[in-house]
């Protein structure tokens, strides 16, 4: 943590967690007043969006990304814009239809984006400290896990497009975290730093 190197991917990580949990857990509720139903009634729409999403999410990590073969720090770029158009369909939500597409895309991002960002934080520590940053960026989803559904949930209770459109905003940062990356990790030695501080403490 006291590596200026590491705080843009670790930034960027909790921005895309907590835009992952935010959105699974405000999702269910929202489909449920789109739908004007009980919550036990629309279970079963819930459970088709959600499982769109996570069908999308394999395809893009086992079929879409061995294809297309991306650096990490593209995927890292891409990603944000992609997760903030599903996220702008689930804050417009005139239908059923527009919160399941939504989903899909939103998590077609944010495939993208979490093993961008773990694979080009690798790319900036020795062998050795691989661990550490390993631990580092799951603590972000840890985080995520606690914060990112309460601060959803709380901001869709006072109206049902912030916590999306609050989203939007949080992964707008991350665009402008990816842009201005000026290491191309698949070509540039470890610098900036690291090497010369190997005994520093990551967290």
């Amino acid at each position: 943590w006291r590596m200026p190197t590491m705080w843009a991917f670790l930034l960027y990580s909790l921005i895309v967690a907590t835009a992952v949990l935010g959105t699974v857990q405000s999702v269910g509720f929202l489909i449920i007043d789109v739908l004007r139903t009980s919550p036990d009634a629309a279970q079963p729409w819930i459970g088709r969006a959600i499982a769109g999403a996570a069908i999308a999410t394999l395809l893009v990590q086992l079929a879409l990304i061995p294809w297309w073969k991306p650096s990490p720090r593209t995927m890292m770029i891409v990603a944000p814009p992609i997760a903030m158009i599903g996220l702008s369909l689930l804050a417009w939500h005139p239908s059923y239809a527009a919160i399941a597409i939504g989903m899909i895309i939103c998590n077609t991002g944010f495939a993208i984006g979490r093993p961008g960002v773990a694979t080009a934080a690798s790319f900036v520590v020795p062998i050795k400290r691989q661990t550490e940053v390993a631990g580092a960026m799951m603590s972000t989803a840890s985080l995520a896990t606690v914060f990112g559904p309460i601060i959803a949930v709380s901001l869709y209770t006072v109206w049902r497009p912030l916590p999306f459109m609050l989203m939007v905003c949080m992964l707008g940062l991350a665009f402008v975290i990816a842009v201005r990356r000026r290491q191309d990790e698949a070509t540039v030695p470890v610098t900036d730093g690291m090497a010369a501080d190997e005994t520093a403490p990551l967290r």
